[in-house]
C-alpha cells in the first residue's frame, strides 16, 4: 500500500514537473525576441509606408473655381473635379465664393503649404473674376502686384503657377477691367514663360457673356455643362505636364 502511495505521489510530481516546464519554455518562446530597448526602431516602424494624400495639383481661386452656383453637398460639377477625374490624378479645389487676387494671397499659406504634408506640383491660380465683379473692383494695377506676389509664392515653394485669364461678362463697367487684366496677364505670362490657360474662346460668345448652352445664370456663370467642358479643356492644356 505504501509503495502504491508512493508511486502516486512521484507521478503527480512529475506531472507538476512537467507542467512547469511546459510554461517556462511558453513564457521564454513568448518574450524571448522582444525588441531591446536600446533598437533605435524596435518594431521596424519605418519600414510601414504612410500613403501621402496631399494633392498633385491645386486650383486656387473665386466662384468660378468653387463651382458656383451648380455645386452643392450631392454633386460637384467644378472644372477642378473634372480635371482630377480626365487627368487621373488628385486634385484640391481650393475655389471660394466672393474672392478677390488679395483673398487668395492671404489664404496661400493656410490653404497650399500648412493644409498638405507635402506641396502639390501644380498650383493653378484662377484670379480676376471675383477682382472684377466686387462691389469696388479691382484697379489693373493692384491686381498685379497679388499676382505677382501669389507667383512668386508658388515659386519659393517649388510649385509651378498656372494661371488662368478671366472670361468676358455681360455688365460693361465690369468687363472693361477684365479686358485691362487680361491684357496684362498676356504679358506678364509670355515674360516669365507661365502657363496661361484661357476658356474665352469656347466658352463665350461675340456679346461678352459665357454662350447660353453653358450657362444657366444669363452668361454670368457656367452651368454644369460649362464646367464640364472647362475642365475638359484644361486637362487638354496640362496633360503633357503630368
Amino acid at each position: 500500500m505504501r509503495v502504491y502511495q508512493a508511486e502516486m505521489r512521484l507521478i503527480q510530481i512529475s506531472s507538476l514537473l512537467t507542467i512547469l516546464v511546459i510554461g517556462v519554455v511558453f513564457v521564454l518562446n513568448a518574450y524571448g525576441h522582444q525588441p531591446t530597448t536600446t533598437d533605435p526602431d524596435p518594431y521596424n516602424t519605418t519600414s510601414i509606408v504612410q500613403e501621402d494624400t496631399s494633392p498633385y495639383i491645386i486650383c486656387l481661386g473665386d466662384s468660378y473655381t468653387y463651382g458656383y452656383p451648380e455645386r452643392n453637398l450631392e454633386s460637384d460639377p467644378s472644372w477642378p473635379h473634372h480635371l482630377g477625374e480626365i487627368l487621373n490624378v488628385k486634385v484640391a479645389n481650393e475655389g471660394k465664393q466672393k474672392q478677390t487676387s488679395k483673398d487668395l494671397l492671404e489664404r496661400f499659406d493656410s490653404d497650399i503649404i500648412e493644409k498638405n504634408t507635402t506641396n502639390p506640383a501644380i498650383i493653378i491660380i484662377f484670379a480676376g473674376m471675383g477682382d472684377a465683379l466686387s462691389e469696388e473692383p479691382v484697379s489693373v494695377v493692384t491686381f498685379e502686384r497679388y499676382i505677382n506676389n501669389l507667383v512668386e509664392k508658388a515659386q519659393d515653394h517649388g510649385i509651378k503657377p498656372v494661371l488662368i485669364m478671366p472670361f468676358s461678362y455681360p455688365e460693361a463697367d465690369k468687363q472693361q477691367y477684365i479686358s485691362e487684366y487680361r491684357a496684362w496677364l498676356s504679358e506678364f505670362s509670355e515674360a516669365n514663360t507661365i502657363m496661361l490657360v484661357d476658356f474665352q474662346g469656347f466658352l463665350c460668345d461675340e456679346d461678352n457673356g459665357i454662350k447660353k448652352q453653358y450657362t444657366s445664370t444669363a452668361g454670368k456663370y457656367p452651368n454644369a455643362e460649362g464646367y464640364l467642358e472647362m475642365g475638359r479643356y484644361i486637362a487638354d492644356q496640362l496633360k503633357d505636364e503630368i
